[in-house]
């Protein structure tokens, strides 16, 4: 792991496990868009790093948000990200913590494919629905809580494996360059034999990575 990466609180957030696949795999941004990114600061330390630019597009962007990229206040279920971008195209885009938001995930896909070119990655992160707590709350304690955040967060509308996300990127003209369980401090990113061991069961998300 980058040693630069320090722990973030949640207002500043950057994924440390995003950042290290990206090192991982060789991407190397030119152009990053990060959709639902908060204040932007994954995109920020990105950029500082690779002398990049971003964009982050969101439904509602934080006052405490980076000075270095640019920001738009936007919510993407209305219209395409083209309508706030206009022709501009994105090498790397960034969907963490975003496709289980969202009611339909085809319709912004399409909208991601209009804003990228041939050699364009994409990065999604999702809620890991194998996870061990999950049978835990429903066979164990016969319920499926509705919470602030976290797996059971109550504003998600879907929920994937990691091979259902797998699938949706092929289907999309994606080829699946990796996929990682994780967590926001890189454990299972940074050691495989975790991550195939015990990853679908402890992991509280995954990424996919493609690129088209």
């Amino acid at each position: 792991m980058d040693n630069n990466i320090t722990n973030e609180n949640y207002q500043n957030n950057i994924r440390k496990d995003v950042i290290n696949v990206i090192l991982k795999n060789n991407i190397k941004p030119l152009n990053i868009l990060e959709i639902g990114g908060g204040g932007g600061f994954t995109s920020d330390y990105l950029c500082k790093k690779f002398n990049c630019k971003a964009t982050n597009i969101d439904i509602k962007v934080p006052k405490n948000k980076s000075k270095n990229i640019r920001h738009i206040q936007a919510d993407i279920s209305k219209n395409e990200i083209k309508f706030f971008v206009k022709k501009e195209k994105f090498n790397l885009i960034l969907a963490l913590d975003v496709f289980e938001h969202v009611d339909n995930t085809q319709k912004l896909m399409t909208s991601i494919l209009n804003i990228s070119s041939k050699g364009t990655y994409i990065i999604l992160s999702l809620p890991n629905i194998k996870n061990l707590r999950v049978p835990y709350e429903i066979y164990i304690k016969n319920t499926f809580p509705r919470k602030d955040q976290g797996i059971f967060d109550h504003t998600h509308l879907r929920w994937f494996t990691k091979n259902d996300i797998k699938k949706l990127l092929k289907i999309n003209g994606f080829n699946l360059i990796n996929s990682y369980y994780t967590d926001h401090r890189s454990i299972f990113v940074n050691n495989k034999f975790i991550e195939m061991i015990f990853g679908s069961l402890f992991a509280p998300q995954f990424l996919v990575i493609g690129k088209l």
